[in-house]
């Protein structure tokens, strides 16, 4: 299989930093690769795991609709050998599991002191017990309704918790239902109205991120920090000047160890370029070929310092219309994934729904999506040899299946 890391240089980047390219763009020139069930993991990975804590912290965008788990629990768990307490031995197998639904509090509601966690559940044999849980951890079991728990909010810290009623029934068939709540958090809703049925953003050209574990900075740093300053001043082009932004200068400053095949996390070079901002590219070059130990210059801090972002916020990976109204209104939504050999080896064309082989962790953002294919649009750090000139789709109902919980846009 062609390496795709060794067509990267900075002088073919510059060559085209007044142009743009759209994440409309769906035809390549290049070539598919070979099929193959290896991943070469000297050019993948490069993401490490957030803070559980900050992340709890983060604003959230939700829409008031929105399927917290993605994938509830509706497991059967079969009472094998266990007496039904019906008596007489029937052999009627019952694989119904309980429906179970929060009535309240309300799902993305802030919450404080004492709360009343009322759950509603019902059987086609009837409920031998309803639990309730606050971040995985059961707090409570009750087996007579009504099924009222009382949960005290003082004992978590200030973010988002998830509130799971699990209920069982005599044959040991569960169904679970779960909300996310915020104490002293911000909880928005996306921008309103109704998305368009496809949309994409502009974006600067495909980079590449080398021998460097950077997918994570080229992510939040390269695209999804340099489209915002796109639209912000509405420029008509990328610049490596004045609108495209160094995944160099945030990389060196949040690997997690000094050697350059360490990653960082989403959320740390997000807050570098919340505390500290972001040098232009033209600043602070990026290059897999020069390692990762440059630090920047008290001057450049203060160049830096006048592109800091606002801030950030999560978004419930199955949130798609808040992904979807986020794109709409001009913001990469910028998501970890889970990837395999069938990302891999993408080409033109190809929508990514189905599993593969392999479990590498990466990161990019959404740059569009299109209703009609039922599929995002993203942007890679692989260059255009990869995918579609350097895109990819991902069909809306597998892409919770292989992202992080959360994805992130900057603030506006």
């Amino acid at each position: 299989m062609t390496n795709l890391k060794s067509n990267f240089t900075i002088a073919a980047l510059v060559a085209v930093s007044l142009m743009w390219t759209s994440c409309k763009k769906e035809v390549s020139n290049q070539s598919p690769e070979e099929p193959t069930t290896e991943i070469n993991q000297s050019r993948l990975g490069g993401i490490t795991p957030d803070d559980p804590i900050l992340v709890s912290k983060i604003p959230l965008v939700m829409s008031t609709n929105t399927n917290v788990n993605g994938r509830f629990s509706s497991e059967l768990f079969s009472a094998k050998g266990k007496p039904t307490g019906g008596g007489g031995g029937g052999s009627t197998t019952d694989n119904t599991p309980p429906a179970v639904t929060i009535m309240s509090p309300a799902n993305g509601s802030t919450v404080s002191g004492l709360v009343t966690v009322s759950v509603a559940a019902s059987d086609n044999v009837g409920v031998s017990s309803v639990s309730f849980s606050v971040n995985g951890v059961v707090k409570s079991t009750l087996t007579v309704s009504p099924y009222n728990f009382y949960w005290d909010a003082s004992t978590v810290t200030d973010g988002t918790h998830t509130l799971t009623a699990t209920a069982k029934d005599a044959k040991g068939n569960t169904g679970s239902y779960s909300i996310t709540v915020a104490k002293n958090t911000i909880v928005t809703p996306p921008p309103s109205g109704t998305p368009p049925s496809s949309y994409f953003l502009q974006t600067p050209p495909v980079g590449n991120q080398g021998y460097e574990w950077t997918c994570v900075p080229f992510a939040t740093t390269y695209a999804a920090r340099s489209i915002e300053q796109y639209y912000r001043t509405n420029a008509s082009g990328f610049d490596l000047a004045t609108n495209i932004f160094s995944p160099e200068y945030v990389y060196n400053q949040t690997k997690i160890a000094s050697d350059c095949g360490s990653g960082t996390a989403i959320t740390l070079t997000l807050d570098l370029m919340k505390n500290k901002g972001v040098l232009p590219w033209s600043a602070m070059p990026y290059s897999d070929l020069n390692g990762c130990t440059l630090l920047p210059t008290s001057a450049q801090d203060q160049t830096a310092a006048a592109y800091k972002i606002g801030g950030y916020s999560k978004i419930i990976n199955t949130d798609k219309n808040a992904i979807k109204l986020m794109i709409a209104a001009k913001h990469p939504v910028i998501a970890s994934l889970t990837i395999d050999n069938n990302f891999q080896n993408a080409g033109p064309g190809y929508i990514w729904k189905t599993a593969g082989i392999g479990n590498i962790g990466h990161a990019l953002i959404i740059c569009g999506y299109d209703d009609a294919k039922n599929a995002y649009k993203v942007m890679n750090s692989w260059g255009t040899a990869w995918g579609d000139a350097g895109y990819l789709w991902i069909d809306y109902d597998f892409f919770p299946t292989r992202a992080g919980y959360y994805v992130y846009v900057m603030n506006y």
